[in-house]
Protein backbone atom coordinates (compact mmCIF):
# COMPACT_ATOMS: atom_id res chain seq x y z
CA UNK A 1 0.00 0.00 0.00
CA UNK A 2 -4.76 -9.20 4.34
CA UNK A 3 -2.73 -10.00 1.28
CA UNK A 4 -3.98 -13.44 0.40
CA UNK A 5 -7.13 -12.07 -1.25
CA UNK A 6 -5.69 -9.92 -3.84
CA UNK A 7 -6.98 -10.14 -7.61
CA UNK A 8 -3.65 -10.22 -9.27
CA UNK A 9 -2.43 -13.89 -10.31
CA UNK A 10 -0.57 -15.49 -8.09
CA UNK A 11 0.92 -18.25 -10.51
CA UNK A 12 -2.21 -20.06 -11.64
CA UNK A 13 -1.68 -21.99 -14.86
CA UNK A 14 -4.22 -21.95 -18.22
CA UNK A 15 -5.76 -25.52 -18.59
CA UNK A 16 -5.24 -25.26 -22.20
CA UNK A 17 -1.42 -24.18 -22.71
CA UNK A 18 -0.25 -24.46 -19.03
CA UNK A 19 0.82 -20.65 -18.69
CA UNK A 20 0.28 -18.49 -16.48
CA UNK A 21 -3.59 -17.76 -16.78
CA UNK A 22 -3.31 -13.73 -17.42
CA UNK A 23 -0.37 -14.62 -20.08
CA UNK A 24 -2.72 -16.16 -22.18
CA UNK A 25 -6.10 -14.29 -22.57
CA UNK A 26 -6.80 -9.98 -23.54
CA UNK A 27 -5.30 -7.06 -25.75
CA UNK A 28 -2.00 -7.19 -23.67
CA UNK A 29 -1.16 -11.69 -23.63
CA UNK A 30 1.01 -13.31 -25.24
CA UNK A 31 0.35 -15.88 -27.97
CA UNK A 32 1.89 -18.83 -28.12
CA UNK A 33 5.20 -18.90 -29.89
CA UNK A 34 6.44 -15.92 -30.33
CA UNK A 35 9.11 -14.13 -29.26
CA UNK A 36 9.16 -10.38 -28.99
CA UNK A 37 12.24 -8.61 -30.46
CA UNK A 38 15.61 -8.02 -28.04
CA UNK A 39 16.52 -4.36 -27.12
CA UNK A 40 18.81 -3.43 -24.58
CA UNK A 41 17.21 -1.75 -21.59
CA UNK A 42 18.12 2.27 -21.07
CA UNK A 43 19.42 3.14 -17.90
CA UNK A 44 16.07 3.99 -16.28
CA UNK A 45 14.61 0.72 -17.79
CA UNK A 46 17.57 -0.90 -16.48
CA UNK A 47 16.69 -0.08 -13.24
CA UNK A 48 13.04 -1.42 -13.36
CA UNK A 49 14.08 -4.89 -14.39
CA UNK A 50 16.89 -5.29 -12.62
CA UNK A 51 14.90 -6.79 -9.80
CA UNK A 52 16.05 -10.29 -9.55
CA UNK A 53 15.43 -13.20 -12.62
CA UNK A 54 14.93 -16.20 -11.06
CA UNK A 55 15.81 -18.60 -14.04
CA UNK A 56 15.73 -22.20 -15.42
CA UNK A 57 17.66 -24.22 -18.22
CA UNK A 58 16.58 -24.07 -21.79
CA UNK A 59 15.21 -27.59 -23.18
CA UNK A 60 17.32 -27.80 -26.18
CA UNK A 61 15.46 -29.69 -28.99
CA UNK A 62 14.13 -32.43 -27.24
CA UNK A 63 10.37 -32.87 -28.16
CA UNK A 64 10.11 -36.51 -26.24
CA UNK A 65 7.54 -35.80 -23.40
CA UNK A 66 8.43 -38.16 -20.64
CA UNK A 67 6.19 -36.63 -17.71
CA UNK A 68 3.76 -33.66 -17.46
CA UNK A 69 6.49 -32.03 -15.78
CA UNK A 70 8.68 -31.85 -18.86
CA UNK A 71 5.76 -31.39 -20.49
CA UNK A 72 5.04 -28.25 -18.28
CA UNK A 73 9.41 -27.11 -18.87
CA UNK A 74 8.88 -27.36 -22.30
CA UNK A 75 5.56 -25.30 -23.42
CA UNK A 76 6.84 -22.02 -20.55
CA UNK A 77 9.97 -22.48 -22.27
CA UNK A 78 9.15 -22.32 -25.85
CA UNK A 79 7.42 -18.88 -24.99
CA UNK A 80 10.62 -16.95 -23.44
CA UNK A 81 12.55 -14.51 -25.71
CA UNK A 82 15.30 -15.99 -27.45
CA UNK A 83 17.83 -13.47 -25.92
CA UNK A 84 16.61 -14.86 -22.10
CA UNK A 85 17.14 -18.66 -23.63
CA UNK A 86 20.57 -17.50 -24.23
CA UNK A 87 20.93 -16.03 -21.00
CA UNK A 88 19.48 -19.44 -19.22
CA UNK A 89 21.83 -21.99 -21.02
CA UNK A 90 24.93 -19.70 -20.45
CA UNK A 91 23.95 -19.43 -16.77
CA UNK A 92 23.29 -23.37 -17.00
CA UNK A 93 27.16 -23.83 -17.84
CA UNK A 94 28.17 -21.27 -15.26
CA UNK A 95 26.07 -23.38 -12.81
CA UNK A 96 27.26 -26.86 -13.78
CA UNK A 97 23.51 -27.49 -13.87
CA UNK A 98 22.00 -29.77 -16.89
CA UNK A 99 19.70 -28.13 -19.34
CA UNK A 100 16.65 -29.81 -17.76
CA UNK A 101 17.67 -30.08 -14.21
CA UNK A 102 15.09 -27.57 -12.93
CA UNK A 103 15.67 -28.02 -8.90
CA UNK A 104 19.56 -27.19 -9.56
CA UNK A 105 18.70 -24.19 -11.69
CA UNK A 106 15.94 -23.02 -9.12
CA UNK A 107 18.05 -23.57 -6.22
CA UNK A 108 21.59 -22.15 -7.54
CA UNK A 109 22.89 -19.05 -6.54
CA UNK A 110 25.18 -18.93 -9.40
CA UNK A 111 22.62 -20.07 -11.73
CA UNK A 112 20.45 -16.99 -10.17
CA UNK A 113 23.15 -13.85 -10.71
CA UNK A 114 24.37 -15.00 -14.03
CA UNK A 115 21.23 -15.09 -15.29
CA UNK A 116 19.98 -11.72 -13.88
CA UNK A 117 22.92 -9.63 -14.78
CA UNK A 118 22.48 -11.33 -18.61
CA UNK A 119 19.03 -10.75 -19.13
CA UNK A 120 19.28 -7.62 -17.57
CA UNK A 121 21.36 -6.06 -19.96
CA UNK A 122 20.41 -7.93 -23.10
CA UNK A 123 16.64 -8.21 -22.98
CA UNK A 124 14.08 -5.33 -22.88
CA UNK A 125 11.96 -4.55 -19.78
CA UNK A 126 8.59 -5.96 -21.18
CA UNK A 127 10.61 -9.33 -21.93
CA UNK A 128 12.91 -9.08 -18.56
CA UNK A 129 9.60 -9.15 -16.38
CA UNK A 130 7.93 -11.87 -18.48
CA UNK A 131 11.27 -13.98 -18.02
CA UNK A 132 10.91 -14.02 -14.70
CA UNK A 133 7.55 -14.32 -14.36
CA UNK A 134 6.89 -17.63 -16.21
CA UNK A 135 11.25 -18.80 -14.37
CA UNK A 136 9.55 -17.94 -11.09
CA UNK A 137 6.00 -19.95 -11.91
CA UNK A 138 8.36 -23.18 -12.58
CA UNK A 139 10.34 -22.63 -9.16
CA UNK A 140 7.30 -22.03 -7.47
CA UNK A 141 8.60 -18.56 -6.32
CA UNK A 142 5.23 -16.29 -5.17
CA UNK A 143 5.32 -12.65 -5.48
CA UNK A 144 5.80 -10.44 -2.47
CA UNK A 145 2.46 -8.60 -2.18
CA UNK A 146 1.76 -5.89 0.48
CA UNK A 147 -1.36 -4.39 1.01
CA UNK A 148 -1.04 -2.77 4.61
CA UNK A 149 -2.45 0.18 3.29
CA UNK A 150 -6.37 -1.12 2.32
CA UNK A 151 -7.38 -1.67 5.48
CA UNK A 152 -6.47 1.24 7.62
CA UNK A 153 -7.20 3.74 4.80
CA UNK A 154 -10.54 2.55 5.24
CA UNK A 155 -10.48 3.00 9.03
CA UNK A 156 -9.10 6.60 8.68
CA UNK A 157 -11.95 7.31 6.04
CA UNK A 158 -14.48 6.10 8.26
CA UNK A 159 -12.98 8.40 11.23
CA UNK A 160 -12.51 11.40 9.24
CA UNK A 161 -16.25 10.97 7.76
CA UNK A 162 -17.49 10.93 11.49
CA UNK A 163 -15.52 14.14 12.18
CA UNK A 164 -17.05 16.02 9.34
CA UNK A 165 -20.29 14.87 9.96
CA UNK A 166 -19.75 16.02 13.62
CA UNK A 167 -18.64 19.62 12.48
CA UNK A 168 -21.84 19.85 10.26
CA UNK A 169 -24.22 18.76 13.44
CA UNK A 170 -22.10 21.33 15.17
CA UNK A 171 -23.04 24.03 13.15
CA UNK A 172 -26.35 23.21 12.78
CA UNK A 173 -27.11 22.68 16.21
CA UNK A 174 -25.67 25.89 16.95
CA UNK A 175 -27.43 27.12 14.32
CA UNK A 176 -24.11 29.26 12.93
CA UNK A 177 -23.36 30.05 9.45
CA UNK A 178 -21.74 28.18 7.12
CA UNK A 179 -18.68 29.82 6.10
CA UNK A 180 -15.94 29.48 3.53
CA UNK A 181 -13.59 27.47 5.94
CA UNK A 182 -16.38 24.96 6.26
CA UNK A 183 -16.78 24.55 2.38
CA UNK A 184 -12.64 24.14 2.01
CA UNK A 185 -12.60 21.80 4.69
CA UNK A 186 -15.82 19.70 3.11
CA UNK A 187 -13.71 19.92 -0.59
CA UNK A 188 -10.48 18.36 0.75
CA UNK A 189 -12.84 15.25 2.30
CA UNK A 190 -14.02 14.71 -0.71
CA UNK A 191 -10.47 15.53 -2.74
CA UNK A 192 -8.81 12.83 0.30
CA UNK A 193 -12.10 10.47 0.01
CA UNK A 194 -11.38 10.43 -3.95
CA UNK A 195 -7.52 9.66 -3.61
CA UNK A 196 -8.48 7.04 -1.23
CA UNK A 197 -10.83 5.18 -2.97
CA UNK A 198 -7.97 5.60 -6.24
CA UNK A 199 -5.51 3.59 -3.88
CA UNK A 200 -7.85 1.17 -3.40
CA UNK A 201 -9.36 0.30 -6.77
CA UNK A 202 -5.58 0.53 -7.95
CA UNK A 203 -4.76 -2.75 -5.31
CA UNK A 204 -7.43 -4.88 -7.58
CA UNK A 205 -4.73 -4.04 -10.54
CA UNK A 206 -1.84 -5.15 -9.25
CA UNK A 207 -0.56 -1.97 -6.79
CA UNK A 208 0.94 -3.70 -3.66
CA UNK A 209 2.39 -6.72 -5.93
CA UNK A 210 6.19 -7.48 -7.29
CA UNK A 211 6.07 -5.68 -10.76
CA UNK A 212 7.00 -8.99 -12.30
CA UNK A 213 3.49 -10.44 -11.26
CA UNK A 214 1.64 -7.65 -12.73
CA UNK A 215 0.05 -7.89 -16.02
CA UNK A 216 1.85 -5.69 -17.91
CA UNK A 217 -1.42 -4.09 -19.42
CA UNK A 218 -1.84 -3.04 -16.12
CA UNK A 219 1.34 -1.44 -15.32
CA UNK A 220 0.81 2.10 -17.68
CA UNK A 221 -2.89 2.05 -16.02
CA UNK A 222 -1.25 1.59 -12.63
CA UNK A 223 1.31 4.77 -13.37
CA UNK A 224 -1.30 6.79 -14.77
CA UNK A 225 -4.15 6.61 -12.14
CA UNK A 226 -0.91 7.34 -9.49
CA UNK A 227 -0.61 10.56 -11.58
CA UNK A 228 -4.00 11.19 -10.66
CA UNK A 229 -3.64 10.27 -7.66
CA UNK A 230 -0.49 12.73 -6.93
CA UNK A 231 -2.86 15.28 -7.95
CA UNK A 232 -5.37 14.81 -5.77
CA UNK A 233 -3.11 14.05 -2.95
CA UNK A 234 -1.80 18.03 -3.48
CA UNK A 235 -5.18 19.54 -3.76
CA UNK A 236 -6.44 17.93 -0.42
CA UNK A 237 -3.51 19.32 1.07
CA UNK A 238 -4.08 23.03 -0.06
CA UNK A 239 -7.36 22.48 0.56
CA UNK A 240 -6.90 21.83 4.40
CA UNK A 241 -4.61 24.33 4.37
CA UNK A 242 -6.67 27.21 3.13
CA UNK A 243 -9.29 26.19 5.31
CA UNK A 244 -7.62 26.18 8.27
CA UNK A 245 -6.07 29.85 7.21
CA UNK A 246 -9.94 30.84 6.80
CA UNK A 247 -10.87 29.73 10.61
CA UNK A 248 -7.79 32.25 11.51
CA UNK A 249 -9.54 34.66 9.67
CA UNK A 250 -13.15 34.01 10.52
CA UNK A 251 -11.70 34.52 14.34
CA UNK A 252 -8.66 37.11 14.38
CA UNK A 253 -10.46 40.30 12.35
CA UNK A 254 -8.15 42.75 13.73
CA UNK A 255 -6.39 44.69 11.08
CA UNK A 256 -2.39 43.42 11.74
CA UNK A 257 -4.04 39.91 12.11
CA UNK A 258 -5.56 40.27 8.93
CA UNK A 259 -2.45 41.14 7.25
CA UNK A 260 -0.40 37.85 8.51
CA UNK A 261 -3.26 35.76 7.51
CA UNK A 262 -3.83 36.78 3.60
CA UNK A 263 0.05 36.33 3.41
CA UNK A 264 0.12 33.17 4.32
CA UNK A 265 -2.86 32.42 2.31
CA UNK A 266 -0.83 33.70 -0.65
CA UNK A 267 2.03 31.72 0.25
CA UNK A 268 -0.17 28.42 0.55
CA UNK A 269 -1.95 29.44 -3.33
CA UNK A 270 1.42 29.17 -4.62
CA UNK A 271 2.85 26.42 -3.06
CA UNK A 272 -0.06 24.32 -4.67
CA UNK A 273 0.16 25.66 -8.17
CA UNK A 274 4.35 25.49 -7.50
CA UNK A 275 4.12 21.79 -6.68
CA UNK A 276 1.08 21.26 -9.34
CA UNK A 277 2.25 22.34 -12.73
CA UNK A 278 5.35 20.43 -12.06
CA UNK A 279 4.12 17.45 -11.08
CA UNK A 280 1.71 17.34 -14.13
CA UNK A 281 4.72 18.20 -16.90
CA UNK A 282 7.25 16.06 -15.18
CA UNK A 283 7.54 14.68 -18.30
CA UNK A 284 7.70 15.67 -22.10
CA UNK A 285 5.49 14.98 -23.65
CA UNK A 286 3.33 14.14 -20.63
CA UNK A 287 2.39 10.28 -21.63
CA UNK A 288 6.05 9.73 -21.29
CA UNK A 289 5.60 9.99 -17.42
CA UNK A 290 3.74 6.30 -17.61
CA UNK A 291 5.35 5.29 -20.49
CA UNK A 292 8.92 5.26 -19.71
CA UNK A 293 8.70 2.16 -17.97
CA UNK A 294 9.29 -0.41 -20.53
CA UNK A 295 11.94 1.99 -22.94
CA UNK A 296 10.35 2.26 -26.18
CA UNK A 297 9.54 5.87 -25.96
CA UNK A 298 11.26 8.29 -26.05
CA UNK A 299 10.93 11.93 -23.63
CA UNK A 300 12.76 13.81 -21.38
CA UNK A 301 12.05 14.28 -17.67
CA UNK A 302 12.81 16.68 -14.52
CA UNK A 303 14.55 15.87 -11.75
CA UNK A 304 11.81 14.54 -9.95
CA UNK A 305 13.73 13.14 -6.56
CA UNK A 306 15.41 16.96 -6.13
CA UNK A 307 11.77 18.54 -6.81
CA UNK A 308 10.01 15.67 -4.43
CA UNK A 309 12.64 17.22 -1.59
CA UNK A 310 12.39 20.50 -2.04
CA UNK A 311 8.40 20.91 -2.35
CA UNK A 312 8.25 18.88 0.45
CA UNK A 313 10.92 20.58 2.56
CA UNK A 314 9.07 23.61 1.96
CA UNK A 315 5.80 22.06 2.61
CA UNK A 316 6.46 21.57 6.15
CA UNK A 317 8.13 25.43 6.71
CA UNK A 318 4.48 26.33 5.90
CA UNK A 319 2.81 24.16 7.89
CA UNK A 320 5.21 25.12 10.99
CA UNK A 321 4.36 28.76 10.20
CA UNK A 322 0.48 28.08 9.90
CA UNK A 323 0.92 26.83 13.36
CA UNK A 324 3.48 29.71 14.49
CA UNK A 325 0.94 32.02 13.18
CA UNK A 326 -2.17 30.85 15.53
CA UNK A 327 0.14 30.94 18.72
CA UNK A 328 1.29 34.88 17.50
CA UNK A 329 -2.54 35.66 17.19
CA UNK A 330 -3.46 34.16 20.61
CA UNK A 331 -0.39 35.35 22.61
CA UNK A 332 -1.57 38.83 22.80
CA UNK A 333 -5.15 37.79 23.70
CA UNK A 334 -5.41 39.03 27.79
CA UNK A 335 -7.31 35.62 28.80
CA UNK A 336 -6.69 33.56 31.78
CA UNK A 337 -3.37 31.14 31.17
CA UNK A 338 -5.96 27.72 31.32
CA UNK A 339 -7.93 29.10 28.49
CA UNK A 340 -4.51 30.30 26.65
CA UNK A 341 -3.74 26.82 27.25
CA UNK A 342 -6.47 25.37 26.05
CA UNK A 343 -6.70 27.63 22.63
CA UNK A 344 -2.61 27.05 21.97
CA UNK A 345 -3.67 22.91 22.65
CA UNK A 346 -6.31 22.92 20.16
CA UNK A 347 -4.27 24.79 17.02
CA UNK A 348 -1.52 22.56 18.20
CA UNK A 349 -3.03 19.61 16.73
CA UNK A 350 -2.16 20.51 13.28
CA UNK A 351 1.58 19.42 14.59
CA UNK A 352 0.02 15.58 14.01
CA UNK A 353 -0.31 16.43 10.33
CA UNK A 354 3.66 18.07 10.42
CA UNK A 355 4.80 15.03 12.13
CA UNK A 356 3.35 12.74 9.48
CA UNK A 357 5.08 14.42 6.67
CA UNK A 358 8.24 14.04 8.50
CA UNK A 359 7.49 10.11 8.92
CA UNK A 360 7.18 10.45 5.02
CA UNK A 361 10.17 11.65 4.34
CA UNK A 362 12.35 8.17 4.74
CA UNK A 363 10.36 7.12 1.70
CA UNK A 364 11.05 9.92 -0.72
CA UNK A 365 13.84 8.04 -2.32
CA UNK A 366 12.10 4.99 -2.38
CA UNK A 367 9.31 6.56 -4.44
CA UNK A 368 11.42 8.38 -6.70
CA UNK A 369 13.98 6.23 -7.41
CA UNK A 370 12.45 2.58 -7.72
CA UNK A 371 12.99 -0.79 -9.23
CA UNK A 372 9.70 -2.08 -8.25
CA UNK A 373 7.09 1.04 -8.03
CA UNK A 374 3.92 -1.46 -7.55
CA UNK A 375 5.40 -2.46 -4.40
CA UNK A 376 8.12 0.74 -3.40
CA UNK A 377 5.09 2.77 -3.50
CA UNK A 378 2.94 1.53 -1.08
CA UNK A 379 4.84 3.17 1.96
CA UNK A 380 4.16 6.32 0.50
CA UNK A 381 0.79 5.72 -0.68
CA UNK A 382 -0.10 5.11 3.41
CA UNK A 383 1.32 8.15 4.97
CA UNK A 384 0.11 10.63 2.09
CA UNK A 385 -3.56 9.04 2.78
CA UNK A 386 -2.94 9.70 6.79
CA UNK A 387 -0.94 13.29 6.63
CA UNK A 388 -4.55 14.23 4.24
CA UNK A 389 -7.10 12.24 6.61
CA UNK A 390 -5.28 13.67 9.87
CA UNK A 391 -5.51 17.14 8.02
CA UNK A 392 -9.27 17.30 7.41
CA UNK A 393 -9.44 15.96 10.96
CA UNK A 394 -7.50 18.64 12.92
CA UNK A 395 -8.87 21.42 10.99
CA UNK A 396 -12.39 20.35 12.53
CA UNK A 397 -11.69 20.24 15.59
CA UNK A 398 -12.27 23.58 16.39
CA UNK A 399 -15.22 23.20 15.94
CA UNK A 400 -16.56 20.40 18.19
CA UNK A 401 -16.47 21.57 21.02
CA UNK A 402 -19.58 24.05 20.33
CA UNK A 403 -21.42 20.99 20.20
CA UNK A 404 -20.90 19.71 23.46
CA UNK A 405 -21.20 22.93 24.95
CA UNK A 406 -25.07 23.29 23.37
CA UNK A 407 -25.68 19.66 24.69
CA UNK A 408 -24.57 20.55 27.94
CA UNK A 409 -26.24 24.01 28.21
CA UNK A 410 -29.28 22.26 26.89
CA UNK A 411 -29.61 19.99 29.50
CA UNK A 412 -28.50 22.30 32.39
CA UNK A 413 -31.63 24.91 30.62
CA UNK A 414 -33.94 21.59 31.01
CA UNK A 415 -33.06 21.24 34.68
CA UNK A 416 -32.76 24.97 35.84
CA UNK A 417 -34.25 26.99 33.39
CA UNK A 418 -31.88 29.67 33.91
CA UNK A 419 -30.25 31.00 30.76
CA UNK A 420 -29.04 34.37 31.85
CA UNK A 421 -26.19 32.68 33.74
CA UNK A 422 -24.97 30.95 30.57
CA UNK A 423 -25.27 33.70 28.55
CA UNK A 424 -23.16 35.72 30.42
CA UNK A 425 -20.33 33.36 31.30
CA UNK A 426 -18.43 33.75 27.88
CA UNK A 427 -14.93 34.69 26.97
CA UNK A 428 -14.31 35.88 23.31
CA UNK A 429 -12.23 35.93 20.45
CA UNK A 430 -13.34 37.91 17.34
CA UNK A 431 -17.06 37.11 18.44
CA UNK A 432 -16.73 33.30 19.68
CA UNK A 433 -16.63 31.82 23.00
CA UNK A 434 -13.62 30.80 24.39
CA UNK A 435 -14.45 29.99 28.20
CA UNK A 436 -17.03 30.24 30.65
CA UNK A 437 -16.25 32.86 33.14
CA UNK A 438 -16.93 36.24 33.02
CA UNK A 439 -14.48 39.00 31.28
CA UNK A 440 -14.87 42.08 31.13
CA UNK A 441 -14.07 44.11 27.75
CA UNK A 442 -10.44 45.16 27.51
CA UNK A 443 -10.10 45.84 23.76
CA UNK A 444 -12.52 45.76 20.31
CA UNK A 445 -11.60 43.96 17.07
CA UNK A 446 -13.07 44.13 13.93
CA UNK A 447 -14.94 40.52 12.39
CA UNK A 448 -14.85 40.15 8.85
CA UNK A 449 -18.30 40.53 8.28
CA UNK A 450 -18.10 43.60 9.31
CA UNK A 451 -19.18 44.02 12.87
CA UNK A 452 -17.67 44.53 16.29
CA UNK A 453 -16.63 41.88 19.10
CA UNK A 454 -15.22 42.26 22.39
CA UNK A 455 -12.09 40.11 24.03
CA UNK A 456 -13.49 39.81 27.58
CA UNK A 457 -11.22 39.66 30.51
CA UNK A 458 -12.00 38.20 33.91
CA UNK A 459 -14.33 40.57 36.80
CA UNK A 460 -17.10 41.65 35.08
CA UNK A 461 -19.95 41.52 32.53
CA UNK A 462 -19.92 42.92 29.06
CA UNK A 463 -21.98 45.83 28.55
CA UNK A 464 -24.87 45.87 28.65
CA UNK A 465 -27.21 46.07 25.62
CA UNK A 466 -24.09 45.40 23.51
CA UNK A 467 -25.03 45.35 19.88
CA UNK A 468 -22.21 42.56 18.80
CA UNK A 469 -23.57 38.79 18.87
CA UNK A 470 -22.07 36.04 20.98
CA UNK A 471 -20.89 33.10 18.92
CA UNK A 472 -19.33 29.32 19.87
CA UNK A 473 -15.62 29.46 19.57
CA UNK A 474 -15.65 28.37 15.66
CA UNK A 475 -19.17 29.28 15.43
CA UNK A 476 -19.93 32.93 13.99
CA UNK A 477 -23.63 33.24 13.75
CA UNK A 478 -24.53 31.16 16.79
CA UNK A 479 -26.64 33.22 19.16
CA UNK A 480 -26.52 32.84 22.79
CA UNK A 481 -30.33 32.65 24.52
Amino acid sequence: MLRHSLPVPNIKYDVASNLPSYMTGGAHSIKPYEEPSCGACTNFQRSSCSSAVLSIPYKSTTRILHSDAQHRQYRIMEQLPSCALNCLARAAIAADCGLTDISCACGSKVYFNSATSCVTVACSVREALYTQNQTSALCHVEPYTDRRFVPVIIAFFILTLIVVLLRIASRVVSQAKFWYDDYFNFAAFVATSVYTLNDISLSNDGFGVDLWAVPQGNIDYILINFLVGSVLYLTSRALVRISIILFYLRIFGTTSAKAIIMWTLAVVVSLFFGALFPIIFQCSPVSYTWLRWDGTHQGQCINFRIFIWAITSIAIAVDFWIVIVAYRLVAPLHLPLKKKIMVSAMFATGLLTIAISIARLPYIDQFTVTKNPTIDWVPITLWSALENFVGVICACLPSLPALLKSRLRSKTLNTSGDRSILGSQSAKVGGHEIGSLKYAPIYEMETVHGQTSHIYQGGGNGPVGSPHRTHNFGDPGSKTP
